[in-house]
């Protein structure tokens, strides 16, 4: 499957397989609406992922697909469109505290691709005033949509990664 250029390596088998994990659903349960989401979602896996997590967090299929199609991409590369829509949306579905928090990780990821949990904490007690347990929950929030990665690291330790294209998005949208 492909759109504008973008190759994948997702049969539309393994799309709809994807995108139904990520929901949470069967794939026979899967309705004309999610396998239209994942033909504008180019077969790319992180963007599967992110709209599957909006459909598990509630949103209806037609409304994915409604707001998918609708998004315009900024700044990005033609061949990146599919994953950069499902990006922004995903962004766009955050509350502007967890927009700042992400921002900030984001400029984070500049210096370097793992960053631990404590390191985090830090970085937002200090920015944001945030506690330990509000930073593990906006943490959650940003994993359970897709934006992040959140890994177990050294024992009683947890890494965060951010995709290149995530990075990517968040630097077309970041003020700085």
């Amino acid at each position: 499957m492909a759109e504008n250029g973008v190759s994948s390596d997702l049969t539309e088998a393994d799309a709809a397989t994807l995108l139904a994990h990520e929901a949470e659903v069967s794939v026979g349960a899967l309705p004309n609406a999610a396998l239209e989401v994942a033909k504008l979602c180019g077969g790319h896996p992180l963007a599967l992922s992110l709209v599957g997590a909006m459909v598990r967090r509630g949103f209806p299929w037609g409304e994915v697909h409604d707001r998918l199609k609708s998004v315009q991409p900024q700044d990005a590369h033609r061949r990146n469109d599919s994953i950069i829509r499902a990006i922004k949306l995903s962004y766009e579905e955050l509350k502007k505290e967890e927009q700042e928090r992400l921002l900030e990780l984001a400029g984070e990821f500049a210096k370097g691709q793992l960053i631990e949990e404590p390191e985090i904490f830090h970085l937002w007690e200090r920015n944001g005033g945030m506690s330990e347990s509000e930073s593990r929950d906006v943490l959650s929030v940003l994993r359970d949509r897709g934006l992040i990665n959140l890994y177990q690291g050294t024992p009683n330790r947890r890494v965060v990664t951010l995709h290149p294209l995530v990075h990517q998005f968040l630097r077309t949208v970041s003020p700085e």
